[in-house]
């Protein structure tokens, strides 16, 4: 090669048909020292770019070949050590993320832009945090790097870091800024929801251990701590959560939805939101903005286990819903109707929605229907074998009082 140059020395910058790289590109990718001291020795271009607008600086931090970044980085301008690929990254946020950290110390040393950000907005530190490099995020802080800066989405280095539950990492960032637990980002979420969201225990505990009073922060959708845990089936956490203030079970989001309606359409087990019933019993039957109680997505998911628990204290409203929307069979519910002699007056002087009335007997069966038995042949019309309707869908209500004794449900 070195003949070759000495007999046509602008061959150094011929670039590759079909790679569209130039000798130094290969070079440098392949980690080849003393070729690539040939041809910077023979004036060879460092800041020549391929379709991709990398760099052979980038070629050889992306390859972790610490030689040949010492070699490139001697002569290169701050222009070509700062420069970023169609990807937008530079040399120093390529190291960063693979771990090379002799590298990163290489480019802050020639002044590498340590805040130099991504198209996410993410920087060098957001990068390393997230990956884990701890020695790394140390080199970042005591070259300065801005601790506080934020991505697109407004999360900091110590969002992504709490979030991927990089504890070391954690602490090394709040030691280098105590007021960083307090930034949120474009969700309201503080570093403690993410670790939450995705159930990093022990960077949890030491969040708070820093700061008990994160436990209350309430995110821009309304969702508390608590929330976030038991969407994502963190019982543990939950747990943590409420024996530091036990009034999170009480908080609805801003569609008022309450935890138990979260522990249902999220990931919690069943006994843990037996737990959450008895802390706040009255939630199972609140509402949210779509009108639908802890009871109608029990119903709708087909927890059997949280129907069971919670049908002793259904409402007409629930029970009117369940039976209109759901199509869900009300004979299930018989035996609680039995009991709730309040609710039976409300729902046998109501007409839902045209649905015939269902009257079963509840003493003892009719002389003059045998037959018939307490919640039997529940069919198609919901009304028992052996109940008289006229043409017109009515019936006489003292003969149906008389035949079936006392008026058991509706529908």
């Amino acid at each position: 090669m070195r003949m070759m140059l000495e007999d046509d020395p602008t061959t150094v910058d011929e670039i590759d048909f079909d790679s569209n790289w130039t000798a130094l590109h290969f070079a440098a990718r392949r980690g080849h020292n003393k070729i690539v001291a040939q041809l910077l020795a023979s004036r060879a271009s460092v800041d020549i770019t391929n379709p991709d607008d990398e760099t052979p600086l980038h070629f050889a931090v992306e390859s972790g070949h610490h030689e040949v970044t010492i070699q490139l980085i001697a002569v290169a301008s701050p222009t070509v050590i700062n420069a970023k690929n169609s990807r937008g990254k530079t040399a120093l946020h390529i190291a960063a993320k693979d771990g090379y950290e002799r590298i990163v110390t290489l480019l802050l040393a020639a002044r590498a832009s340590i805040d130099a950000v991504l198209p996410d907005s993410n920087t060098s530190l957001h990068v390393a945090a997230l990956a884990g490099h701890q020695e790394i995020v140390a080199r970042l802080l005591d070259a300065r790097a801005m601790v506080n800066a934020k991505n697109l989405i407004g999360s900091t280095a110590l969002h992504l870091a709490a979030q991927r539950g990089r504890l070391s990492i954690v602490e090394q960032l709040l030691a280098a800024s105590p007021t960083l637990i307090d930034a949120v980002d474009s969700r309201g979420w503080t570093a403690l929801h993410c670790a939450i969201n995705q159930g990093h225990s022990a960077t949890v505990q030491h969040l708070l251990a820093a700061c008990p009073a994160l436990v209350n922060v309430v995110e821009l959708s309304g969702w508390s701590t608590l929330h976030c845990a038991v969407w994502s089936g963190h019982v543990s956490i939950a747990r943590t959560l409420l024996a530091i203030n036990p009034e999170l079970v009480f908080h609805h989001d801003k569609q008022g939805n309450s935890v138990l309606h979260l522990a249902i359409l999220g990931h919690c087990d069943n006994v843990f939101f037996a737990d959450l019933h008895k802390l706040n019993p009255q939630a199972a039957h609140c509402a949210n903005e779509s009108s639908e109680t802890p009871f109608h997505l029990a119903v709708l998911r087909g927890n059997d286990a949280l129907i069971d628990l919670l049908q002793w204290t259904l409402t007409f409203a629930e029970i009117e819903k369940i039976f209109t929307e759901y199509c869900h069979p009300l004979d299930r519910y018989l035996p609680v109707m039995e009991q709730q002699c309040e609710l039976l007056d409300v729902v046998l002087n109501r007409d839902v929605k045209g649905v015939v009335f269902l009257y079963l007997g509840v003493c003892s069966p009719s002389p003059e229907h045998p037959e018939l038995e307490l919640g039997q042949d529940l069919g198609a019309h919901w009304f028992p074998r052996g109940v008289e309707i006229d043409s017109d869908g009515e019936e006489d209500d003292a003969k149906r009082r008389k035949t079936f004794g006392k008026p058991l449900f509706l529908f």
